[in-house]
């Protein structure tokens, strides 16, 4: 059974994998903690969905979020949420040679609360030939990664 998504304040960035030999789970590694230097943070969008849920969209050319997709099912929240939506560019880090990241840092703010549905995230990236991308979840505050499970990549 899947999991109750909660989204205090989600942030994600999604990551090109070199070489899938050489990844390795952060979480579990020696080198585990690591941090990101970001640029400034841009607000993509914000939008109230209610009870009866919605698909939140970022339909801006030059936004770097451009076609992201957050859907909402409805029942997920028993009241209108106000999501928040913003990135930020990822300027260095340092969780190592096999963690490159293709997105920004993308953070999701609702005011927190578990949802009773799957929420889902679509990010648009361009993934190279022969590569592999995959999101996690990034706790500034103690410096980890935790892989988030994909749906589908398309």
């Amino acid at each position: 059974m899947f999991k109750k998504i909660s989204f205090i304040t989600l942030s994600v960035v999604l990551i090109l994998s070199l070489a899938l030999s050489g990844v390795q789970n952060p979480k579990n590694s020696e080198s585990a903690a690591g941090t990101l230097k970001l640029g400034t943070l841009t607000l993509a969008t914000t939008e109230s969905v209610s009870p009866n849920g919605a698909t939140i969209s970022v339909n801006q050319a030059n936004n770097a979020l451009n076609g992201l997709q957050l859907t909402v099912p409805a029942n997920s929240y028993t009241n209108t949420r106000q999501f928040k939506i913003s990135s930020a560019p990822v300027v260095s880090q340092t969780f190592g040679s096999n963690f490159v990241p293709i997105s920004p840092l993308i953070t999701i703010d609702n005011g927190g609360g578990y949802s009773n549905e799957i929420v889902t995230l679509q990010i648009p990236v361009q993934i190279p030939a022969g590569n592999f991308a995959m999101a996690f979840y990034y706790d500034d505050k103690i410096g980890t990664l935790e892989g988030i499970p994909t749906i589908a990549e398309n």
